[in-house]
């Protein structure tokens, strides 16, 4: 099962439990079958097994949230840094920052597939950040979170 959660925790899925009581109805994520999901668990498998896995889910959620606040504290520092604009989009197994320069588009750094894009006169410019070591941390978590890397 810690497999399982390292592997959705790498593709940012946050977890949590569902179970099927005894007429086969599917207890899911409202809040209101908590305390039937909870007493499910722990009268199939007892209260070690049901503090366990939400002791797991818990650490998942933490390590979730906290990548993604040090992703925007890095994209901010790095912006703040250069004196530019950073706005990060993600897609489809793509992500790319774009940067801007007061009203002008510079270009992008692809975070993936590092086929970066620079428009005239911003070419020093980009191949600097994409070699910013923060630059490349960031594309290290969207290379994570989409699976072409392993934690």
């Amino acid at each position: 099962m810690q497999e399982i959660l390292n592997i959705t925790t790498n593709f940012t899925i946050v977890p949590s439990y569902a179970v099927l009581d005894d007429e086969g109805t599917f207890l899911d994520f409202d809040e209101d079958n908590t305390y039937f999901r909870n007493d499910l668990i722990t009268k199939e498998h007892g209260e070690d097994f049901l503090i366990e896995i939400l002791k797991m889910i818990l650490t998942s959620k933490d390590i979730i949230e906290k990548r993604t606040i040090k992703i925007d504290n890095l994209i901010k520092e790095v912006a703040d840094d250069f004196l530019i604009n950073l706005n990060l989009w993600e897609k489809f197994g793509y992500a790319r920052i774009y940067v801007n320069i007061g009203p002008e588009k510079a270009g992008f750094i692809d975070l993936i597939n590092f086929q970066n894009l620079s428009n005239d006169g911003f070419e020093e410019i980009i191949k600097t950040l994409s070699e910013d070591e923060r630059i490349k941390e960031i594309s290290k978590y969207y290379l994570l979170k989409n699976g072409f890397i392993n934690n």
